[in-house]
């Protein structure tokens, strides 16, 4: 392909984050991959990857953001979110389960006070499944070639928190 995308992002399908308005990006500056909670699953890394080895974005963010009703379910639902009926809900929940269980082994809390800690643990709980589930993203930051970082929304303010690197991305991207 021709053109470059600036950035791949891995968000949250909530429509309180409009990626191209919070980044103030065009059309097609922006390779994105929404699913609730900005979780990583096997067709969202399959497009990341594409993002990254075929369309040669630099940069991978992976972007929480405050007031997620996914993470919120998580962490009050004790992964119960689908009411019981064992719907595809329930495979979110499990997803953001190692988050919650991060956030509540933090504060010590449980319930919807654990929310905004388990959008944190969750950001970079998905950078290790990118980096441990895709030799491609592997390989690519171990050239150089690519930066995982992940970035914190706020909906209220319309602010974005960078909060970097995974702290152990060394380690993550060491071969499998």
């Amino acid at each position: 392909m021709d053109s470059i995308r600036v950035v791949t992002i891995l968000s949250c399908s909530d429509s309180r984050v409009p990626l191209n308005i919070i980044f103030d990006q065009g059309i097609g500056d922006i390779f994105s991959i929404c699913v609730a909670g900005n979780l990583v699953g096997e067709h969202g890394l399959g497009s990341i990857e594409f993002g990254v080895a075929q369309l040669g974005t630099p940069l991978c963010v992976v972007l929480g953001h405050t007031q997620c009703a996914a993470l919120i379910a998580a962490c009050t639902a004790g992964g119960n979110a689908d009411g019981g009926n064992g719907g595809n809900i329930t495979s979110l929940m499990q997803a953001i389960r190692p988050a919650v269980q991060r956030a509540e082994n933090e504060t010590g809390k449980t319930g919807k006070e654990i929310a905004e800690p388990c959008a944190r643990h969750n950001v970079f709980y998905q950078i290790e499944v990118l980096c441990k589930r895709s030799a491609i993203l592997r390989e690519t930051v171990q050239s150089g070639q690519l930066l995982i970082v992940g970035a914190m929304y706020d909906i209220e303010n319309g602010t974005v928190e960078i909060l970097g690197q995974h702290p152990n991305i060394e380690e993550l991207i060491q071969e499998k």
